[in-house]
């Protein structure tokens, strides 16, 4: 009877798992990446294990098999200095020093764990900025001054933690050495997502805009007439931002290094708070680092990949028993974070509130209570404070409909092509259907959601902490999702549904704990081998590009997806007083912002402008709107507008340059003339940001 028990546990692995590889052979999904991308994940793989073994060849009589670990992490730390830089690398350790400084100094030395005092560390460092951005102090001096001056004040304990964190490894490593170095290896993949350059839509539209106006002008323009998002909670743009201003270089793979091993620790984290064992924290951590969408996360600055690591570290955290007698920073900085990431984050944080006022009831601490919530509103109150404040909004761009802010039209958001509707074969769908729920092609979902089904019924059949966790992941998914059928909105939940699973199915298969291994290690292969299928970009072979021919590769690849880059770059390296209208389809101004316009829908004053202006066959309009915008440069399709061609002719405007499918014109009479933007665009562009910032009226 035990031993059917016992092969009937076994079958909640197997079947799903038999299931999703009889799938995969029959869409051909696996057949269907390209050879290329194969041939680049066989070669670095093959690198890495002959680093691997290297390492054991020279360490083997004082490491043993723990020289695995070593030798795969020296192996992918080799590659990411070349692709990413030095100084990128250089920034994360800084940062991260930083704030495990700020969290020493706030919490106590030595009275917490290491990521007990980072996160709040990194919340309060972030936060400080977030709310002096529009005030012009923030230059890298006084950035370099200020991290020099926390690391010093806490180097003995920073010392310390780097020992303690050695000797936790070491012992990992001597209990699972070939775990660790599984782990570590995937967790080298996952970084690749760190080589690229920054193209994603998203980033070059909106993300890049605070870093970019740091660097620029030591402050941050509230400028959301060019930019509805300019005021969305900005914590994960502002972290960017500090990194940026270190570095003295737009920045993106210092902090996407650190979100990615939050992610990674916080997996592992959760699988301990639950009683699980270290191997069943390697698994889940593994299995987490190897997901598609987690290294597509570190190819942008998108939010759901750091609320993802976010969440995981809290749930970790409110599975403790003793909750009411740590720190209110602890809960407090990661609810903070958390809402300072994404305002649709509070979905994924009502549960968790609502279980720490719980908590402080029982206990009778409600003093600690609100020191919980006075430090979730100073680390996650700043945009939405500001909203308020300038527009009337403080969700703003969203429900302007309730607030009705004069700043954005009175209308909802709806993107009609994630709304597909939820049917019996969700999961299936999401699989491989992919291009039905995200930008994306089919595989970006992994294949974990289905292989681990049987873990996440075990999950929700078994009392206990682990099925409230779960059905507080699936909730706020289950509402985001009945609104709008979009993957990335509940990446968080997938990621602590994917470890909750992983964590089940290790305490039910004590005895197959080998099958249980290699069924997730080909997950992870599996898993890695989509990654490239979670964007267009990477589908078309920008990391083969980069793998075979070096990092010189990369200004090839941003000048093919994002020409506006080297040809505005030109542009302000000739004229650094000019300012641009860009009448692209795609808006990549952010890293203008301020002195870029945009015809999208990110400016509905221009975009009103546009349409108007695009009613005249002759283009007079045209030449009265780039008259009173006061530009000195228009930047055009290479093909498409003719109108608008004719009537900058008709100004007196030429053609300045020429990048891809781009054309840069500059005006040769009035601001053109000097190639020198009109003070009258900052003052018509900017009149929330000047209620605020009344010195700012000048470029």
């Amino acid at each position: 009877m035990r031993e059917s028990l016992q092969f009937l546990k076994l079958l909640l692995l197997l079947v799903p798992a038999v299931a999703t590889a009889w799938a995969l052979q029959d869409t051909g999904l696996l057949a269907a990446v390209k050879p290329t991308h194969w041939k680049m994940l066989g070669v670095l793989l093959v690198g890495c294990l002959l680093a691997q073994g290297l390492a054991w060849l020279l360490w083997r009589r004082r490491m043993g098999l723990r020289a695995l670990a070593l030798g795969a992490g020296l192996y992918w730390a080799v590659q990411l200095n070349y692709y990413v830089g030095p100084g990128e690398v250089l920034v994360a350790v800084v940062v991260a020093a930083g704030a495990l400084a700020v969290g020493s100094l706030v919490l106590g030395k030595g009275r917490y764990d290491l990521l007990d005092r980072l996160l709040p560390g990194a919340a309060l460092i972030v936060a400080v900025v977030g709310w002096t951005l529009p005030f012009p102090i923030h230059g890298s001096r006084v950035y370099v001054v200020a991290f020099a001056f926390l690391i010093l004040l806490a180097r003995r304990q920073l010392l310390d933690d780097g020992r303690q964190l050695g000797r936790a490894l070491s012992t990992l490593a001597a209990e699972h050495p070939l775990l660790l170095a599984m782990l570590v290896t995937v967790v080298g993949f996952a970084s690749m997502g760190l080589w690229l350059p920054s193209l994603n839509f998203d980033d070059n539209s909106s993300h890049l805009a605070i870093q970019s106006q740091l660097l620029r002008d030591g402050y941050y323009r509230f400028d959301i007439a060019s930019q509805v998002w300019a005021l969305a909670p900005w914590f994960n743009n502002t972290w960017h931002g500090i990194a940026a201003v270190l570095l003295g270089a737009e920045s993106r793979a210092a902090v996407n290094l650190i979100w990615l091993l939050l992610g990674v620790s916080g997996a592992y984290r959760l699988c301990i708070a639950l009683g699980a064992g270290s191997r069943a924290g390697l698994l889940a951590a593994a299995v987490f680092a190897s997901h598609p969408l987690t290294v597509y996360y570190g190819t942008t600055l998108q939010v759901d990949g750091p609320s993802a690591a976010i969440l995981l570290h809290l749930a970790a955290v409110l599975c403790g028993t003793d909750l009411a007698r740590r720190s209110a920073w602890i809960p407090g900085a990661l609810i903070g974070i958390t809402l300072a990431l994404k305002m649709t984050n509070v979905v994924f944080v009502v549960l968790p509130c609502l279980y720490v006022t719980w908590v402080a009831l029982r206990d009778r601490r409600l003093g600690w209570w609100l020191r919980v919530a006075l430090i979730s509103a100073l680390i996650g109150g700043s945009s939405y404070l500001y909203a308020a404040a300038l527009t009337g909004n403080p969700t703003f761009p969203m429900f302007n409909t309730v607030f009705q802010s004069p700043y954005y039209p009175l209308e909802g958001f709806s993107d009609p092509r994630w709304h597909v509707g939820i049917g019996p074969w969700l999961l299936w769908d999401l699989t491989f259907e992919t291009s039905s729920f995200m930008e994306a092609y089919p595989g970006a979902a992994g294949v974990s959601l289905l292989v681990l089904l049987g873990g996440t019924l075990a999950v929700l059949l078994r009392a206990g902490p682990s099925r409230w966790l779960a059905l507080a992941a699936l909730l706020p998914a289950a509402v985001l999702f009945i609104e709008v059928q979009y993957l990335r909105y509940v990446f968080p939940s997938l990621a602590i549904l994917g470890v909750l699973s992983v964590a089940a199915l290790d305490q039910l298969l004590t005895r197959w704990s080998g099958v249980l291994v290699t069924t997730l290690a080909l997950v992870c292969v599996t898993n890695l081998g989509l990654m490239a299928n979670t964007s267009w970009i990477m589908r078309s072979g920008a990391w083969e590009g980069l793998a075979s021919e070096g990092r010189s590769n990369a200004v090839a690849l941003e000048s093919r997806v994002t020409p506006h880059r080297a040809l505005l770059d030109r542009m302000i390296s000739r004229y650094p007083d000019a300012c641009v209208l860009n009448v692209d389809r795609r808006p990549y101004t952010a890293r203008l912002m301020g002195r870029a316009v945009s015809v999208a829908w990110y400016d509905p004053q221009m975009a009103r402008a546009v349409l108007w202006a695009g009613k005249d066959a002759q283009g007079s309009r045209w030449g009265e709107l780039v008259g009173a915008l006061g530009v000195s440069h228009v930047l055009v399709p290479k093909q498409g507008e003719p109108v608008l061609e004719a009537a900058l002719t008709r100004l007196g405007a030429r053609r300045e340059d020429q990048e891809q499918d781009l054309v840069l014109w500059r005006l040769t009479t009035g601001s053109g003339q000097e190639a020198k933007c009109d003070a009258q665009f900052f003052e018509a562009r900017d009149t929330a940001h000047h209620r605020l910032h009344a010195f700012d009226s000048q470029p």
